[in-house]
């Protein structure tokens, strides 16, 4: 939900919970509900998800000139503002190998 200055509803995106968001200089909204990563444009229309479920119940941050979003779990991904992962960092934890994986962009 997107609330205006008086508090009233400007609007929402049903069916959804989100997490806490990141918001983009340009008001684009980066966040998570309980299976994936979410894009939504500042009127409140999805733009992207990721059908990813490891950046599920996560923050999400962004780059400093909001190109790349970020969401960790056990795994650090990286994803471009079109929805594309850039790349990932599997944490070091047993039995799991662990170390960067590139994606194409």
């Amino acid at each position: 939900r997107a609330v205006r200055n008086d508090g009233s509803l400007s609007w929402s995106v049903p069916g959804y919970t989100f997490n806490p968001a990141a918001v983009a200089s340009d008001g684009s909204i980066y966040v998570t509900d309980s299976r994936r990563l979410f894009a939504i444009e500042p009127g409140g229309t999805i733009r992207w998800d990721t059908n990813d479920t490891t950046c599920s119940k996560k923050k999400v941050a962004l780059s400093a000139d909001a190109a790349t979003i970020y969401c960790v779990e056990s795994t650090l991904r990286a994803f471009s503002r079109d929805g594309r992962m850039r790349w990932q960092w599997r944490f070091c934890r047993a039995p799991q190998p662990c170390g960067r994986t590139a994606r194409s962009w």
